[in-house]
């Protein structure tokens, strides 16, 4: 029209601004609104709206207020639509304290907020964890006489889950449910939590009076019980609701598929993994990147990363992408099978491949240098990972502490502690466990100790672990006291000993001559139907040889053999030496 010399009028601007604003160019728009402007011609309210709203869209939100602002000079009064879609701009934006002024200005100036107003402020106040305010808007919408809709209650609900408020959530859950607004969105939502909470079996329940209400579970709500049934390790029963599923003529999606794929590679059904990943593909369903990213995790979790690696390539010629997480899982892969050579090359082609590697990927690093005995490289991959900006996270701390502590370093692991505690992280048990381990293995039991008092002090809680160490430190230097001490202090706690507690106690009160208290806990554990291993019975029987107790001796020997216990080199050169060393003759067994 411009070009033919033909004369724009209001109605072309309006139109041209409208296209403008819908293909969401709010530069265009703005462009043309001031060119409209230029020619005499006044913008009407619905074309200042479109423009304002592109600006929201596109986060402009300085040049949306600016036009708001003209609006309002023109003479044009405050605009429900308009501060609405300032609202959800200021929501975006992160910046709810503007949103939540914008509806206080409106009610001021007597311009009533409508159900869309509500719902973008109960959204942001949800997303920016505000669950106070969000409900009280919410009741707001009430008073008012607004019905909230079902995308403002499961909106709710969620946040509430979210923020681990079960019972506001519940009781939201019961009034959607009673009021019969209740869809299912809202029964998934309690039902994720509840799965994701361990609670499969209330999941179950509420299944059933979803269903009873009349609800039709969909694709989403199966692959939701699918995961509960997965992540406790049922996976038969989570394949039968797959089962179930397909009776009912719902068909699943690759997040059905993956969901049970990495179910069997977490029970180790590896085999079984991969028939599912067939039967995907025969369906003509796609692998997703989470689907490939599965099977590496999968693969490598199963100590196959050597397999994991071939069929990353494959998976690469059909059109995959690995990403930082897909070769984090092969470093860590090779790493806990002690191949370092190749989680180091795996190291190399990531950075050659593009791939920005991030704190998870230099933890596995640092991690697996400590645990093999390279602290030097491992202290090499710190130095490299301080160098691109990225701060060491507990896991890494706790690893290098952990490195430290098993060469014996401890000046170096009591230095990476002050620093954890610099930069504002908190120690954890596994971190002072560690530097327990340290200072017990040195047999420092006086800083051993030390550090347990400052566990206690600081309220960081202590485990079996801790106790364990403890008392294997204290028998390793004779002070059978103090074991028993720690032995009663875990008892007293209500924390349940394990195998290894029972073997460090019965071995280390065997070699300090306290056999009878050994052979109380010995019975202890068949008592709480725990089997004994063959290095228990070794301890057992060379203290009672050490007694001179032979009868005794080769007593608890045929019980191992009745047990079917395999007895080790150690049993037979106990057995042979405490006999000559007792003087009696071996029977023949």
């Amino acid at each position: 029209m411009k070009a033919c010399g033909v004369k724009l009028d209001l109605v072309a601007y309006n139109i041209a601004i409208r296209a403008a604003c819908m293909r969401l160019d709010s530069i265009k728009a703005c462009k043309l609104l001031k060119e409209m402007k230029g020619l005499g011609f006044d913008p009407n309210v619905v074309t200042y709206e479109n423009v304002i709203g592109a600006c929201v869209k596109q986060g402009c939100m300085e040049e949306a207020i600016a036009m708001r602002n003209e609006m309002l000079k023109h003479g044009y009064p405050l605009n429900v639509v308009v501060e609405t879609n300032l609202m959800k701009g200021f929501c975006l934006q992160g910046k709810l304290d503007n949103a939540l002024d914008l509806i206080s200005n409106m009610a001021k100036n007597g311009v009533e907020p409508n159900n869309v107003s509500y719902s973008v402020l109960i959204e942001g106040c949800c997303r920016r964890g505000n669950m106070e305010k969000a409900y009280d808007l919410y009741k707001q919408m009430k008073q008012k006489g607004l019905s909230p809709n079902v995308f403002n209650i499961n909106e709710l609900i969620r946040g509430f889950l979210r923020h681990e408020r079960r019972l506001e959530a519940s009781n939201l859950f019961d009034e959607a449910v009673s009021s019969g607004v209740a869809n299912v969105f809202t029964y998934n939502n309690l039902i994720y939590w509840l799965c994701n909470e361990g609670r499969v079996r209330e999941a179950c329940d509420l299944w059933d009076k979803m269903l009873n209400k009349g609800v039709e579970p969909t694709v989403v709500s199966y692959n939701i019980l699918i995961l509960g049934y997965c992540k406790q390790g049922s996976i038969e029963i989570a394949k039968d609701v797959f089962s179930g599923m397909l009776e009912k003529g719902i068909k699943p999606n690759v997040i059905t598929y993956t969901t049970l794929m990495d179910g069997h590679f977490k029970k180790g059904e590896i085999e079984q993994a991969f028939e599912m990943y067939n039967q995907m593909v025969g369906f003509g369903l796609s692998p997703s990147d989470f689907t490939f990213n599965t099977v590496i995790n999968g693969l490598c979790k199963a100590g196959l990363t050597s397999d994991a690696t071939n069929i990353l390539k494959k998976f690469m010629n059909e059109g995959f992408t690995p990403m930082c997480m897909t070769y984090n899982c092969i470093i860590c892969g090779y790493m806990t099978e002690g191949n370092i050579r190749l989680a180091r090359d795996t190291y190399d082609q990531m950075c050659q491949n593009g791939i920005s590697p991030n704190i998870v990927t230099y933890t596995c690093l640092i991690d697996g240098y400590c645990k093999h005995d390279n602290l030097d490289l491992a202290l090499k991959m710190r130095e490299e990972m301080e160098s691109k900006g990225l701060d060491l996270d507990i896991a890494a701390y706790n690893a290098l502490i952990d490195g430290c502590s098993k060469n014996g370093n401890m000046e170096s692991a009591l230095g990476f502690l002050r620093e954890l505690s610099e930069v504002g992280l908190a120690p954890t048990t596994a971190v002072y466990n560690s530097l327990i381990w340290g200072y017990c293995n040195l047999n420092n039991m006086k800083a051993a100790f030390g550090l347990h008092k400052e566990m206690q002090k600081e309220g960081i809680p202590c485990d079996l672990a801790t106790y364990t160490t403890l008392i294997n430190g204290s028998l390793r230097i004779g002070n059978v006291v103090l074991a028993l001490e720690k032995y009663a202090e875990i008892l007293k706690n209500g924390i349940i000993p394990d195998f290894i507690t029972y073997s460090v106690l019965i071995k280390g009160l065997c070699n300090n001559g306290e056999i009878e208290n050994a052979r109380k806990l010995f019975d202890e554990l068949s008592r709480k139907n725990i089997l004994p291993d063959v290095l228990v019975y070794n301890s057992l029987i060379a203290g009672y040889f050490r007694r001179g107790n032979v009868d005794e001796a080769f007593q608890l020997h045929y019980e191992m053999l009745d047990k079917g216990l395999e007895p080790s080199a150690e049993t037979y050169d106990i057995l042979v030496n405490g006999g000559f060393e007792g003087n009696v003759s071996k029977p023949d067994t």
